[in-house]
Formats: C-alpha cells, structure tokens, sequence
C-alpha cells in the first residue's frame, strides 16, 4: 500500500496488525488501530473509520478505560447507523453490553444483548450469537449463577465451533472452567483451563494464556496444592504484565499473597498485598 500509495489499504493493514499486537500488547495495538484511523478520516473513508473506532474501543477496554471506550464505540455506531449496517450496529451493542458488565450493570448489559440479538439473523451470523451467548454467560457469572452460566457458555461454543474461529473456541473454555470452577468442580475446571491454555500458549495469545493460568491458580489453591497455585499465578503475574493488563497483573500478585497468607509467610504476604494495594 506504500508503494502504491494507497492509504485504504495502509489504513486496513494497520488495524489488521492492531488486532495481532493486542494478543501481547494492548498499547502498542491501541496506538496502531489510532494511526489506521487517521488515516481512513484523512480520506474520509467511512467503514475505515467506524471499524477502527471499534478495535479502539476493544484495546481501551482491554485497559479498562471504559469512559474512553464508549465514547469510541459511541462514534462507531453512529457511522454504522449512517451506513445503515444493521449487522455491525449490533457488533458495537454487544461490546456495549460488555461495558455494562464491566460496570456490575447485569441488567443493562442484558438489554445491549438483547436489543443486539434483534438486529441479526441467528443462522446467518454464528459468531454475533456466540458473541452474545458468552456475554449472556458471564452476566450470569457474576450474578452468582454459575450453574446458568455454564450452558450459556456451552451454547457460545458450538457457535464459534461453527466459525471455525480456534482462539474464540480457546476463550470459551476458559470461561467453561471459570463457570465449574465457581461451581467448586475443581477437577473440571483444571481440564478445561488446561485445554485453553495449551491453545493459547501454542498460538502465542499472551493474554488467554495469562487469564488461564489466572483460575488454574485458584483452582489449585481451592485445593490447597499451594505449590501449584503459585506457580500458576506467576506464570499470570508475568503474562499480564507483558500484555499491560494492570489491573489484572496487581490481582494475580494479591492472590499469590493470600497463598504466602495461608502458608504462615507472613511477611511475604504482606509486601504483595501492600504492593497490589498501591497499585489498586
């Protein structure tokens, strides 16, 4: 596209780059999906425009600077009820849905679902529905209903199996092992997370792998084999740090505390609470 001087092509290589990055790192991709889309308003190319305003929106959100990630969105969807693209309408609704339960809003992220599910044929669109079913699951989730949550996420997967999509396929069971691990079925929940994370490690999604190790960690300590709950919990402290998720990279470092806690190091425990608090 530089040779050719052609920027639409640029612009879509850009955010097609931005989508690998963000597998390691959420800044970098951020700043590229910024200079794809300053190149698309340079040519007022509308799509380009919209499609990056929504990869925007997933990296802020990846940082959880959710304010910024809906106004991002907020522009995206605008553009798309410009182009009167139903389907990409209900695309940014759902990652609205997905604010809402970042915020604990389980009933509005439930009505951004639902008013999504409306806008698309269920056939036609495997991937918007499995999209939608996982965040049907996880409102359940957090709503201390893992027992509903399960099937939901269960429905999630046979649509993204249909997708063919392996790293939404990975993601689904994580969140599988999440929902039996909240259900105390510990030994479902290590085979699961084990399958996702031989999936994302092979790929080389930094994330997943980190976000796995995260509840194998748990998983283990709900069995007090503390060795391995720490293990895996560095191995999520180290991973999150890469990716520069914070947030999640300060949590994994407050569990390992609650690990050392539990062991009578007490010290130790202390300078990783005290470390996550200031941190928090």
């Amino acid at each position: 596209s530089n040779q050719n001087n052609y920027v639409a092509g640029k612009a879509e290589g850009l955010l097609i780059l931005s989508e690998c990055q963000n597998l390691r790192d959420h800044v970098l991709a951020l700043k590229t999906a910024q200079a794809s889309l300053s190149l698309s308003s340079s040519i007022d190319h509308k799509r380009g425009m919209a499609d990056a305003h929504v990869a925007i929106g997933e990296y802020q959100m990846a940082q959880h600077n959710l304010e910024e990630c809906a106004k991002s969105l907020e522009a995206a969807l605008n553009i798309y009820r410009n182009l009167n693209d139903a389907v990409e309408q209900a695309e940014v609704l759902i990652y609205f849905g997905y604010i809402g339960y970042r915020n604990g809003d389980w009933q509005g992220a439930l009505n951004y679902y639902t008013q999504a599910e409306s806008m698309i044929d269920k056939n036609a669109e495997p991937y918007r529905m499995g999209q939608i079913t996982i965040g049907l699951g996880d409102s359940f989730l957090e709503s201390g209903m893992p027992e509903v949550a399960l099937p939901k996420y269960e429905e999630s997967l046979e649509y993204f199996r249909i997708t063919h999509d392996r790293r939404a396929m990975s993601i689904l069971k994580w969140s599988i092992g999440r929902a039996k691990y909240f259900s105390g079925q510990y030994e479902g929940a290590i085979d699961s997370l084990e399958t996702a994370r031989g999936e994302a490690h092979a790929s080389g999604d930094i994330t997943l792998t980190a976000f796995c190790d995260d509840f194998l960690g748990r998983a283990y300590h709900s069995k007090n084999d503390h060795a391995a709950a720490l293990s895996h919990f560095q191995s999520a402290f180290d991973g999150y740090s890469k990716a520069k998720n914070t947030r999640e990279a300060t949590r994994a470092q407050a569990l390992m505390g609650r690990v050392y806690q539990q062991q009578g190091r007490l010290q130790k425990a202390r300078e990783n609470y005290q470390t996550a608090l200031a941190t928090f």
